[in-house]
């Protein structure tokens, strides 16, 4: 069993690595905070994974880790203060979510972990047992709550691409959170599964990863890139004699709508979405969806 297990982790950790590499490619395309601290929350839940599927490793060789308890538990308190603060960052780019509220559910939940690390490193695993219940069902409340601050506090007036990547994301946290709560706490009263049970966090990694991917190749299958800007500049505008229609399917365009999605967000039909993208083509002198783009990109 345990060669299958650890055969799911490298699966799971291989799909983090693309999840993390797509992240930095659409931090590099967009460059804003927000994808910044989402990209460096990518990696280092990446790291922390690293260190499991290595010590699980060994663990089936029959090796002890490579360093001492002590040490480990100071990796961990490294790895829990980024993620943490990552976490914070994140939730203040946020609208509708003041710094105040992010700090202090933040800032509680990471304490009480250091409370439980210290409990378990001074009075030993029986006492840290105790508390491990609470612990669980405070940090799946903390996980539901970043999912709802995600939906509720996406702004329209950011790239598209991040506002699919924060909807998904934080519908899957409100519908991670409850479930791995169950998950663990089911362990922790049963007793079972124990080294046989694939890492929740690598099924985090992997899902969000599996988000990050999609929003990529959504874009990159439709306009070759995630542009940066969603609007032309009114140089670009007039220079190419746009009307305001093909200004505003010119807009949805660069935000990776198809035809259909133009006609239906602007209440046309499809023949008419499609003429009106012909017509763009013409008088910007392109053949494609990415050379529009990346004439707008560079105008």
């Amino acid at each position: 069993m345990e060669p299958v297990i650890l055969i799911m982790y490298i699966l799971l950790f291989s799909l983090g690595c693309v999840g993390s590499a797509s992240m930095g490619f659409l931090h590099t395309c967009i460059k804003t905070p927000l994808t910044k601290y989402l990209f460096f929350l990518y990696l280092t839940l990446l790291v922390s994974i690293i260190r499991v599927l290595l010590d699980y490793y060994l663990s089936i060789l029959g090796y002890s880790t490579l360093v001492s308890p002590n040490i480990q538990i100071a990796i961990g308190i490294i790895i829990g203060t980024a993620v943490y603060f990552l976490l914070y960052k994140v939730l203040t780019q946020l609208k509708k979510i003041t710094p105040a509220a992010a700090f202090i559910t933040t800032f509680s939940v990471y304490i009480l972990q250091l409370v439980r690390t210290g409990i378990y490193y001074i009075s030993g695993e029986t006492a840290a047992r105790i508390i491990y219940p609470i612990m669980i069902i405070l940090i799946s409340l903390y996980l539901f709550f970043v999912g709802f601050s995600f939906l509720r506090g996406i702004d329209n007036n950011v790239n598209r691409a991040v506002q699919k990547l924060l909807q998904a994301i934080g519908i899957i946290l409100m519908i991670f959170s409850p479930i791995s709560a169950s998950v663990y706490l089911s362990i922790h009263f049963l007793g079972r599964g124990g080294n046989n049970l694939i890492s929740l966090d690598f099924l985090l990694l992997a899902i969000m990863s599996f988000v990050s991917i999609s929003v990529v190749l959504y874009y990159l299958t439709r306009i070759g890139t995630i542009p940066k800007k969603t609007t032309a500049d009114q140089q670009f505008l007039d220079n190419f004699n746009l009307s305001p229609r093909e200004t505003e399917v010119l807009e949805l365009i660069l935000k990776g709508y198809s035809n259909k999605q133009i006609g239906e967000k602007l209440f046309i039909s499809f023949t008419t979405a499609r003429t009106h993208v012909s017509h763009i083509f013409e008088k910007t002198s392109v053949n494609s969806r990415m050379e529009l783009v990346s004439k707008v990109m560079n105008f």
